[in-house]
C-alpha cells in the first residue's frame, strides 16, 4: 500500500494497486487540498472500504495554503453518501453559539439546510462587544479585563484564559501588559519570531529545495516569496499537476512562460550544489550569500546555527532536520492548570482549542477583513466564526475607536501627537443584537454574572466529539469479491 499513499500518480498507472483496507476516516476533510482529496478518493475506490468523513465548510480556514473547501461542500453527492449532522455542542454555551452563527450565516452561498446547533452545557453562556479608545487602550483594557475576572470570579483562573489575535505582530503589546500587571502569559502567536523575515524564509526554503528539488512546499513557498508572484498565477501550475500534465510542480513551473516565475528558476539554477553529507556552516554561509541575506538577518540566522552544530560536526541534512524541529511553533495543548498562563495566540492557532474564557482583538473594520477581495473576506468570517466558537462560558469581542496612522516619518515632537484614524467596528458584528460596553462598564460588573462548574466537571466532553455544523457522511461499499 505504501507506494500508493507515496504516490498517487504512481497507483493510477497501476491498476492492481489495491490496498488491503475495510474503513477510512478521514477527519477535517474541509482542510485538505484538492490533490489530497484525490488520494482519498482513489484509496476508497480501490479498495472499495467504507469512507467516512467529518468536517465543516463553515470551518473552512486555510484557502491560503489551498485548502479545497468545495470538496465537503459536494462529497454527499458526488459520492453518493449519507450524511449525519452534528446538532449537539458540548463545549459552548447557547448565547455564544447564537452569536457565531449570526456572524457565519451571512457567508454567500452558505447551505440553507445547515441547522443552528443546540448547547447540551448547563450554563447560557455571556458575550460582549467592548470599544476601547485605541489600540493601546485596547491592550490595556484587556489586561484591566483578565485582571478583574481573576479577582472577582472564584472559578476563574488565569489559565483558563485565551486572548485572541488577529495578526501576531499584535501580540507583544497585549503580552507586554499582562506582564505589567503581574500576570503570567504564554506569547504562542510570536514563539518563531526568527522567521519572519522573508529573506531567512527563502534562505530555509531553498536549503529544502537544494537538498531535495521535488520538495514542492519549498517550491511553492519560493514563489510565494517573489513579491509579485501571487495565488493566481501558482494556482495553473498545481492544476496542470493535478490534470497530470506535468508529472510534479517543478516541471510545471520550469514549463511557465510567466516573467516573475522564470525569474524563480533562474535563482535557482544559478545555486552552488549541495550534497546532503556537506558541512552544515559551510553550506548556511554558500547559501546566505546565493540568497542575498542581509546582515542582520545572517547573524540571527548563524545565532540558532551554531547553537545546533555546538554537539559536533553536524552534515546539511541533519542540520535541516534539527532547523525543521527548531521552527515548529509549541502548540498551545489543552487547559490543565487554572492558575497557568494566559494563552496568547492568534485566531488560526486557537483552531481546535477551547477556554472557559475567550478574548477576541482588534475587530476593527480595517483589521477582520481588512480587504476587499471576496474569497478574503469570506474566508475572515469563518475565521472569525471560528475563534469565537472557541469560548465555553464568557466570550468578549475588542475592537478600536481609533488607531494610530503607519507613517514612515512622523516628526511629531514634544506636545504633538501621531494622527490617529478612526475606525470602524468588523463588519462581521453587525448582526448581532447584544450589548456594547466600555471597560469601565465591565470593572462596574455590567457583565460580571457569576457561573460554576457544578455538574460540568464530571460530564466533561472533550474536543473530540465537540460538534457545531459539523457533518459526517459516510460512503458505504460492498466489498469487491474480486479483491
Amino acid at each position: 500500500m505504501r507506494p500508493c499513499l507515496g504516490d498517487p500518480r504512481w497507483a493510477q498507472q497501476q491498476p492492481d494497486c489495491r490496498p488491503d483496507l475495510e474503513h477510512i476516516l478521514v477527519d477535517e476533510y474541509q482542510d485538505l487540498n484538492s490533490c489530497e482529496q484525490a488520494l482519498v478518493e482513489l484509496l476508497q475506490s480501490r479498495s472499495d472500504a467504507e469512507l467516512l468523513v467529518a468536517g465543516d465548510d463553515d470551518q473552512s480556514i486555510y484557502g491560503w495554503r489551498e485548502a479545497n473547501m468545495e470538496g465537503i461542500q459536494q462529497f454527499p453527492v458526488k459520492f453518493g453518501a449519507t450524511s449525519y449532522p452534528l446538532t449537539e455542542c458540548w463545549r459552548c454555551g447557547q448565547e455564544i453559539i447564537n452569536s457565531a452563527w449570526a456572524v457565519i450565516e451571512q457567508v454567500p452561498g452558505r447551505g440553507a439546510d445547515k441547522q443552528r446547533p443546540t448547547s447540551r452545557r448547563t450554563f447560557p453562556g455571556e458575550v460582549a462587544v467592548v470599544g476601547a479608545r485605541s489600540a493601546q487602550a485596547s491592550s490595556a483594557d484587556v489586561a484591566k479585563l483578565i485582571k478583574k475576572l481573576i479577582e472577582t470570579q472564584e472559578d476563574v483562573g488565569s489559565g483558563d484564559i485565551m486572548v485572541l489575535v488577529p495578526r501576531k505582530a499584535l501580540a507583544s503589546d497585549y503580552e507586554r501588559e499582562l506582564v505589567a500587571l503581574g500576570i503570567p502569559v504564554t506569547n504562542l502567536a510570536q514563539s518563531d519570531k526568527l522567521f519572519d523575515t522573508d529573506g531567512i524564509r527563502t534562505l530555509l526554503y531553498t536549503l529544502r529545495l537544494v537538498l531535495n528539488p521535488g520538495d514542492a512546499v519549498a517550491l511553492r513557498a519560493l514563489l510565494k516569496l517573489h513579491g509579485q508572484i501571487g495565488p493566481a498565477k501558482v494556482k495553473p501550475l498545481i492544476d496542470a499537476v493535478i490534470r497530470r500534465e506535468h508529472r510534479d510542480l517543478m516541471s510545471a513551473t520550469r514549463a511557465s512562460s510567466n516573467q516573475e516565475i522564470q525569474e524563480v528558476i533562474h535563482a535557482i539554477d544559478a545555486l552552488p550544489a549541495v550534497d546532503g553529507a556537506d558541512d552544515a556552516l559551510v553550506t548556511v554561509e554558500l547559501l546566505a550569500t546565493a540568497t542575498h541575506l542581509d546582515a542582520n538577518d545572517k547573524e540571527s540566522f548563524l545565532v540558532v546555527a551554531n547553537e545546533i552544530v555546538a554537539e559536533g560536526d553536524v552534515t546539511i541534512a541533519d542540520f535541516l532536520s534539527a532547523l525543521m524541529e527548531f521552527r515548529v511553533t509549541p502548540q498551545p495543548g489543552p487547559k490543565k492548570d487554572v492558575n497557568g498562563p494566559v494563552r496568547l495566540m492568534t485566531l488560526r492557532q486557537a483552531k481546535g482549542l477551547s477556554a472557559p474564557v475567550v478574548i477576541v482583538t482588534d475587530l476593527d473594520d480595517e483589521i477582520v477583513p481588512g480587504g476587499f477581495d471576496a474569497d478574503h473576506v469570506n474566508e475572515q468570517r469563518r475565521l472569525l466564526y471560528v475563534s469565537m466558537t472557541r469560548a465555553e462560558r464568557l466570550l468578549y469581542l475588542f475592537y478600536c475607536g481609533h488607531r494610530a496612522r503607519h507613517v514612515s516619518r512622523w516628526a511629531g515632537t514634544g506636545s504633538q501627537r501621531r494622527p490617529r484614524d478612526r475606525r470602524t467596528i468588523s463588519r462581521f458584528l453587525d448582526g448581532l443584537t447584544i450589548q456594547h460596553f466600555t471597560i469601565a462598564q465591565l470593572i462596574r460588573g455590567g457583565l460580571f454574572t457569576r457561573w460554576r462548574c457544578a455538574a460540568v466537571g464530571a460530564t466533561q466532553h472533550g474536543d473530540g466529539i465537540v460538534a457545531l455544523s459539523t457533518a459526517m457522511h459516510v460512503v458505504t461499499r460492498t466489498v469487491n469479491p474480486s479483491r
